[in-house]
């Protein structure tokens, strides 16, 4: 039995499915995606997720550079209190 381990193995493994009794007089297969079995039903999976983590690189970015200032903004303080 396959199985996704967590919900983000499913991105952009959309199910095929053979389309039977609306094509029996086409002499060829005729798949449907079926974009509802997405997890974010029809919207673009892969994208969102590329979005979500740019965002959290630059929330990390952000919290890095904060993190500096106030190290160094401290350490300028601490400076001036002992002269």
């Amino acid at each position: 039995m396959n199985y996704a381990s967590n919900i983000l193995e499913t991105i952009g493994k959309t199910p095929m499915v053979k389309l039977n009794r609306i094509t029996t007089d086409i002499p060829s297969i005729v798949l449907a995606k079926i974009e509802s079995f997405n997890p974010g039903n029809s919207i673009k999976d892969r994208i969102a997720v590329k979005m979500i983590e740019e965002s959290q690189k630059n929330y990390e970015k952000l919290i890095d550079e904060a993190a500096d200032e106030i190290s160094s903004f401290v350490e300028k303080a601490s400076l001036k209190n002992l002269s």
